[in-house]
């Protein structure tokens, strides 16, 4: 397969991590060997309009002979191999969710309603549907380009007296450019996924945001101790264990039992709310 890395910049600026992510992608190519996976390299600088600059990508792209488009931001980083993983997928649109450049985690995902509420992974590809989700790592097959032009011939456009452009990307009211690219798609009868196991940096200057999505979640679903115990440490813990409470018992219990044995006895406990 032939993969256009389509990578909008702006400001012309490349992150150092983004840089050796894209060098470690090419060498990891290199070993499978072409037959397999063949990477090339488009950029798209000095436009601060990113619907219009992801257009540009697109028109770059389809003028192309690769199979596959992946938008990787100048701000985001990846593993060796994540990049070649999600272009192979089979999934029309699949992509890898960053989190925010802030503090605590988060990520901009909406996932497609079901029919219980519960949020469940494709049992055979592990990956989750979503409504929107950001577009700074996205695979994007030929043919969703390709529907989208036929279904929608009216948004071709010029801009700045250049040539003609088709306008796959815009942004909704109070929304991202890449949230009127999958509204448009689904409409069409197409899916949109997340890999919610694979881990990206955002960079943001000096700073950086690593996550991965599936961990994220799994800590919003871990269960948490009743909030009327008592986590005991040390010594407490020993107690516990002998009067079979797996490390947990009642405030009510904990007082009445040791209190012949607080004068002997130090202990550090804290209420979880």
């Amino acid at each position: 397969m032939k993969v256009f890395i389509a990578i909008a910049a702006y400001d012309r600026k490349l992150a150092c991590e983004t840089a050796r992510s894209l060098l470690n992608e090419q060498a990891a190519a290199i070993a499978l060997g072409s037959d397999i996976i063949d990477l090339e390299v488009g950029f798209a600088p000095g436009c601060c309009a990113l619907h219009y600059t992801r257009d540009i990508l697109a028109r770059n792209f389809l003028r192309s002979d690769c199979e596959r488009l992946v938008f990787v931001d100048n701000d985001v980083a990846f593993e060796a191999g994540d990049l070649i993983k999600t272009a192979l997928r089979p999934q029309e649109i699949v992509g890898v969710a960053t989190r925010l450049k802030k503090e605590p985690e988060q990520y901009p995902v909406i996932f497609a309603p079901t029919a219980n509420g519960q949020l469940w992974a494709d049992p055979q590809s592990g990956l989750l549907e979503v409504v929107n989700m950001p577009a700074g790592f996205l695979a994007i097959s030929r043919t969703v380009f390709e529907q989208l032009e036929k279904a929608h011939p009216e948004r071709a456009y010029v801009h700045d007296n250049s040539e003609k452009f088709q306008g796959f990307f815009q942004c909704p009211y109070g929304s991202t450019e890449e949230a009127g690219f999958f509204a448009d798609w689904r409409r069409l009868g197409g899916k949109c996924w997340v890999d919610p196991e694979i881990q990206l940096m955002h960079i943001d200057g000096g700073m950086r945001y690593s996550g991965k999505l599936g961990n994220h979640l799994r800590s919003k679903m871990a269960p948490k101790p009743d909030p009327m115990t008592i986590e005991l440490t040390d010594f407490g813990k020993r107690f516990a264990k002998a009067m079979d409470t797996q490390g947990f018992v009642t405030a009510s219990d904990l007082l009445g039992a040791l209190r012949d044995d607080t004068d002997q006895h130090s202990l550090m406990f804290g209420l979880n709310a």
